[in-house]
């Protein structure tokens, strides 16, 4: 019996010990991308305006922020063994697949890219000089799109990067007909509420400790500071969601399947 216990009690440590290295390293993942999308959003919000290339920044950041969204959310789904411990080892391999499967890709993804940048440049020449680039109401327009986009294809995209064998063609009209689901939706919807309330408030903050700042280059590193947590956490909720919705959907699919056979045997 003490040995029994004693036994729990050192595979409950080992858990425990796994739950803390992999959220360490999950951490030391997510930081550089998420340095990179909050000061190139707190760059493209004060500085791009000002040099008539604001179009292009935003079109360059959501294309950076789609792919760190699906690299992190492929490496979050295959970096846990079957007993549900974080293994280094492992993300470290799905890193490589996933560029590895991305090189086969890199014409339809270039161009792709390219196509965004162009039009975004040529909303900068268009604009250029004229002022509307600095208006807020542009801004927040960008910015209603870009939610938009997010709230139809985000959840797909999510689904297809977890899901995604670097040997096999993303399933990307079959992560879309999964997202549209009722419980999945659900569930992105409240994990993206989750966000836009932390958003939210932090902007709130700012807004509101802005005006107590001594200097114009301390707000914008303030700025920059709030745009880095916000993109951290981002990429965090959507790394717990793809491992949250993953073993939901595989069930279900379980399901769905053993249903023509019961039905076939009935």
């Amino acid at each position: 019996m003490a040995d029994a216990l004693l036994f729990a009690d050192a595979r409950s440590e080992s858990r425990f010990r796994a739950h803390i290295n992999g959220t360490f390293y999950l951490f030391l993942d997510l930081l550089a991308p998420a340095l990179l999308l909050g000061l190139w959003r707190a760059w493209s919000s004060a500085m791009a305006p000002k040099l008539g290339v604001y179009f292009t920044a935003e079109a360059l950041l959501m294309a950076c922020a789609y792919f760190a969204v699906a690299r992190m959310a492929h490496i979050s789904a295959h970096s846990y063994d079957r007993t549900g411990c974080y293994s280094r080892a492992l993300a470290l391999r799905a890193g490589q697949d996933f560029h590895r499967g991305l090189r086969r890709y890199w014409l339809k993804i270039a161009t792709g890219v390219l196509a965004l940048l162009l039009t975004a440049l040529a909303l900068d020449l268009l604009t250029s000089g004229t002022g509307i680039q600095r208006r807020p109401n542009v801004h927040l327009t960008i910015l209603f799109l870009e939610i938009m986009v997010w709230a139809r294809y985000g959840a797909a995209v999510v689904v297809a990067a977890a899901r995604w064998s670097s040997d096999q063609p993303p399933a990307f009209a079959h992560a879309r007909e999964l997202a549209a689901s009722y419980p999945v939706a659900r569930s992105f919807a409240l994990n993206n509420i989750a966000f836009a309330a932390a958003a939210l408030a932090a902007v709130a903050g700012y807004k509101w400790g802005g005006a107590l700042l001594p200097s114009a280059r301390a707000e914008l590193f303030s700025a920059a500071g709030v745009f880095v947590c916000l993109a951290f956490l981002a990429l965090w909720l959507q790394c717990r969601w793809a491992r949250y919705i993953l073993p939901q959907i595989a069930e279900r699919s379980s399901g769905e399947a053993v249903m023509p056979d019961v039905r076939q045997a009935a």
